[in-house]
């Protein structure tokens, strides 16, 4: 048995998507995520950005989810992929190999995120710890860890 598990251990670690292949889907998808973000920007102001009150934070916040949702949310749903996955043939998994689900991608991987990078001050600090955990063996962010996920290629069998 545990000769078993070591080997499917060894089979998911050659699986898991290397630190290049997340920084570049990452790169892509933030590309697209400031270029979709443009709009909001020219509407508010640049100048509101400089000193925001909550309600712009708020806004902000929102405005990026739903954005977030209407570029991603059916890759995400069908192949647990943003398009910058999409585009490097890896996808966001459960800890069983399998595809991790819409819920728990948003609600418990990109939600949390998304709350704590907001904070003023702080929240790029964060950002950057959990960015910094990818540098551990299992590549896994703190996002990873909240919603028990992983990034790994995806499986031939599945590649379009």
């Amino acid at each position: 048995m545990a000769e078993f598990e070591e080997v499917t251990q060894a089979a998911t670690e050659e699986r898991l998507a290397s630190r290049g292949e997340r920084f570049a889907a990452a790169v892509i998808d933030i590309v697209i995520s400031i270029l979709a973000s443009l709009p909001f920007f020219f509407y508010t102001g640049l100048e509101a950005l400089e000193n925001p009150d909550m309600t712009l934070v708020v806004t902000g916040l929102v405005y990026s989810i739903l954005i977030y949702i209407v570029i991603n949310g059916y890759l995400l749903f069908h192949f647990g992929q943003t398009v910058g996955k999409r585009f490097l043939n890896i996808r966001i998994e459960d800890l069983q190999d399998r595809q991790a689900g819409l819920g728990r991608i948003l609600l418990m991987r990109f939600l949390p995120v998304q709350v704590v990078t907001n904070i003023p001050f702080i929240g790029g600090i964060l950002g950057l710890i959990n960015i910094a955990f990818i540098f551990r063996k299992d590549h896994r962010c703190v996002h990873d860890h909240i919603a028990g996920t992983r990034v790994c290629r995806v499986p031939d069998e599945l590649r379009v």
